[in-house]
């Protein structure tokens, strides 16, 4: 059996096909405790001159498939959630079942997230969580944050900002949703300091979005090494203003802002590099980014 996403795919060999080395084993066997085994062998060979038909597919001691054509010689149980499942297969004759296979206990797991990373933001207020995809090409519902155990919030995107996250031992987990279905989770611990304390930078900076490229919003962070008046604005490349995020008088500090992915009348712009603008009094910097849907 081999996991591919939530299925278990199950494959078998067709019966019959011994060597030449196990049948001489079979015969040694015969050979010495034919008295105590004429039931099973006049079982054998009774299935022996019968025609294969098909097969029948148990799992847990039940039934889940029939197929009638004995060349099919794999099946694949569909959507299943973690667990451990005992599998075996019979195969179907003209005049009747054969014997169980070997019974095959089978421990599936759901691809989960991979490189959970968790880190601070430069004025310790947020935590900031990024991941991978599972390994999987089967399409991920969504995505589940956990903190200490409880559920945090349900994203789409590979990233999640925890604004005013609590100080302290924090624990963090992120699974992965298939429909009705959880993946086991990633998990990454911080320490995470005391965001009443914060740490005045040594240079007024506009820094990276994350993510980029996005899709729909994208978070914008920046350092006032001074308090004063702050704008930042968004601009598409012909120069033209899409919206303006931040236009207010802001203490000294790390900060960010969230853009939507949307113009002043609150409309959704199309895909494409934009630049985002930042001004104070004596600091101006301009940098790109890229919304892709």
């Amino acid at each position: 059996a081999v996991s591919e996403g939530t299925d278990i795919i199950l494959s078998w060999l067709i019966p019959g096909n011994e060597t030449e080395n196990s049948q001489h084993e079979e015969n040694q066997i015969i050979d010495h405790e034919r008295e105590e085994n004429k039931t099973r062998i006049k079982s054998t060979e009774d299935e022996n001159n019968r025609d294969l038909t098909g097969y029948r597919v148990y799992k847990n001691d039940v039934q889940i498939a029939f197929i009638n054509n004995y060349l099919t010689t794999s099946y694949t149980d569909q959507h299943q959630p973690e667990d451990e499942y005992s599998y075996y297969v019979t195969a179907l004759y003209t005049e009747g079942e054969s014997e169980p296979s070997e019974v095959l206990v089978y421990n599936h797991i759901l691809p989960a997230p991979q490189n959970l990373v968790a880190s601070e933001t430069p004025n310790h207020l947020h935590v900031l969580l990024t991941w991978n995809a599972p390994e999987t090409i089967e399409p991920v519902t969504c995505y589940r944050v956990y903190l200490n155990d409880g559920l945090l919030a349900e994203v789409t995107l590979m990233a999640y900002l925890h604004t005013n996250a609590p100080p302290g031992t924090l624990v963090y987990q992120v699974t992965a949703v298939y429909e009705d279905l959880e993946s086991g989770a990633a998990t990454a611990i911080i320490e995470h300091s005391d965001a009443f304390n914060p740490i005045i930078p040594v240079k007024t900076e506009l820094m990276a979005n994350y993510p980029n490229p996005f899709n729909p919003d994208t978070s914008i962070g920046f350092a006032l090494k001074t308090s004063g008046e702050v704008v930042i604005q968004i601009f598409n490349l012909k120069g033209e203003k899409v919206k303006k995020l931040v236009n207010n008088y802001l203490e000294a500090g790390f900060h960010n802002v969230i853009w939507d992915g949307c113009d002043e009348n609150k409309s959704p712009v199309s895909s494409g590099i934009y630049l985002y603008q930042m001004k104070t009094e004596a600091y101006s910097s301009t940098r790109k980014m890229m919304l892709m849907k």
